[in-house]
């Protein structure tokens, strides 16, 4: 995977280190010559949410911070310790933001929480993002950070 200035070793090290850091990977089979691939994000997400979302049940990742993502860009899931690897991604569907009240109305049911566990997650933030997830898969061999 290639990072504009960095050593793939060094980029591998950051990939597996960082949650939030973007990587715009580049190969002459993504895409077509001088096309980028889409932009993809790790997310740290705890194993029993991690899990839903792979097993379909879980459709909404939950931030109180704005995710530097959109429509078609991917998410690779890494589950912190003690698994300490990255599982599986998706594609994402959208990115919708509201008032925490508003954002339960409309991805609650989808987000693998129950309102209250929702609104505590929520609380000291004015806004909520979802992050709608489409096309999820699991990798056959998962990437540990070793």
């Amino acid at each position: 995977m290639a990072v504009a200035g960095m050593s793939e070793g060094k980029a591998e090290s950051v990939f597996l280190r960082h949650a939030r850091f973007k990587i715009r990977p580049q190969h002459p089979s993504y895409g077509g010559e001088g096309r980028a691939m889409k932009p993809i994000l790790v997310l740290s997400i705890r194993d029993h949410y991690a899990n839903s979302i792979l097993d379909g049940k879980k459709t909404v990742e939950l931030r109180r911070m704005r995710p530097n993502i959109g429509e078609g860009d991917i998410v690779l899931i890494y589950i912190p310790r003690p698994i300490m690897a990255i599982v599986g991604g998706f594609a994402v569907k959208s990115v919708v933001s509201a008032k925490p009240e508003a954002l339960w109305k409309q991805v609650g049911r989808n987000s693998g929480l129950t309102k209250h566990q929702f609104i505590e997650y929520y609380s000291g933030t004015s806004v909520g993002f979802g992050i709608q997830v489409a096309k999820v898969w699991r990798l056959v061999r998962i990437i540990h950070d070793s």
